[in-house]
């Protein structure tokens, strides 16, 4: 049975534009960090894992062969961000047996590994980035340190990050990412939609505001690429084509003064809604790291303090 193949980003309404990019050759540890991790702007960065063994011997089907036995999840559909979505079908086996399905699929068949550890044996094949010297780069807060998604003409659907820095790394095969970040006239009645998943209903535009409509930057990444994603920026992934490919999400803490910004409409939002849902935990976890950016920005008198 073939599933039907699901794409996201387009999805959402909004005016498109191209992200910035920049050559990893050329990408300073300084700008970096000053330009785009302090003020949390996204970037693709192209060729910057160009170098890595993963990106130059992953796509040969005789290399990436274990015995590797561990289980994990696989679904026919695509990798949602909410807990039901029609038609999903979840279950799990050997991840050795996950990479000979995905590989071995038509170009028609939807698979997707959506989140899992680096396997011991591969991470000799990863390196690290130039530009993210090892004093940024610290453990995260929150999510996972490294992950990989294993997947073909599976979509990742539209969520945000609320902690922690993302730097979306392509390993094998292409993706196209779209970002958008919500002010006070749309975060209400776009987080509402998306959490609703209103945008994969027909006449999905009229959910959305026709007077607040958001600015979609859009890349693609291509093997060796990657996408810096910020904090409480929504991203949505789609697949460039019916291939298999391997995506890694390298995740690192956000520095302080970049933190838990008060005045972000989806912060707000997200700790009315952990309180209102009596997440207790959540909540307070929130409220530190919004305390936490707050003293570090008035401490540091950070440019980028945003109220």
């Amino acid at each position: 049975m073939t599933h039907p193949i699901v794409r996201v980003v387009d999805l959402v309404p909004g005016e498109t534009v191209p992200v910035a990019s920049v050559d990893a050759e050329t990408l300073t540890a300084e700008s970096f960090w000053t330009e785009h991790v302090i003020p949390h702007r996204p970037v693709l960065i192209r060729g910057a894992v160009k170098h890595w063994a993963a990106v130059q011997k992953w796509s040969d089907p005789r290399y990436l062969i274990s015995d590797l036995k561990k289980d994990v999840f696989f679904s026919r559909t695509h990798n949602p961000f909410q807990d039901v979505v029609y038609g999903r079908v979840i279950r799990r086996q050997s991840l050795q047996r996950c990479l000979d399905t995905v590989r071995d699929a038509a170009p028609e068949e939807t698979w997707s590994v959506p989140s899992f550890d680096v396997p011991e044996s591969w991470s000799r094949d990863l390196g690290p980035y130039p530009f993210l010297p090892p004093e940024h780069d610290r453990f995260p807060v929150f999510y996972e340190r490294q992950r990989l998604f294993l997947y073909r003409n599976a979509a990742t659907d539209w969520h945000p990050h609320l902690l922690d820095e993302t730097l979306t790394t392509q390993l094998v095969g292409s993706k196209r990412i779209g970002l958008f970040k919500l002010d006070t006239r749309n975060c209400e009645p776009y987080a509402q939609a998306l959490e609703a998943n209103f945008h994969h209903v027909a006449n999905a535009q009229h959910f959305f505001p026709e007077d607040a409509r958001v600015t979609k930057h859009e890349g693609i990444i291509h093997a060796g690429d990657a996408m810096y994603i910020p904090p409480l920026w929504w991203h949505g992934i789609d697949p460039t084509d019916g291939a298999w490919g391997l995506t890694l999400a390298h995740v690192f803490r956000s520095p302080n003064v970049s933190m838990g910004y008060w005045s972000d409409p989806l912060t707000r939002w997200t700790v009315n809604h952990l309180v209102k849902s009596g997440n207790a935990l959540g909540a307070a976890v929130a409220s530190r790291w919004i305390t936490v950016g707050s003293v570090a920005r008035a401490w540091s008198k950070s440019p980028f303090a945003r109220g």
